[in-house]
């Protein structure tokens, strides 16, 4: 059959890309793990302008309203949500892969 099902995996994708990006997902910890690239494009014809970044930042507020902007807020949220849902032994390997 050609759509067994081998494996499952996650893909925490970087907010605000301009470009398209592929990224690469490995499946399997095994001796011959199976890899695939997929490559993430926007739909819509138009892109949003870049946020602005102020160079300094005074307080909590301007820390979230940074984070929010930029799209790291949602990324990390992300990650943290798959780490807690997979709860590997090595939490800070599992992220840097």
């Amino acid at each position: 059959d050609i759509m067994q099902k081998i494996g499952t995996g996650y893909a925490v994708l970087r907010p605000l890309q301009d470009a398209g990006t592929i990224y690469k997902v490995v499946l399997g910890d095994g001796s011959s793990p199976m890899t695939a690239e997929i490559e993430v494009k926007s739909t819509s014809e138009s892109t949003a302008p870049p946020p602005e970044i102020t160079e300094t930042g005074n307080g909590a507020k301007d820390a979230k309203e940074y984070l929010e902007s930029t799209g790291v807020l949602n990324f990390i949220q992300g990650v943290l949500q798959v780490v807690v849902k997979e709860r590997p032994s090595d939490p800070f390997a599992f992220m840097a892969r």
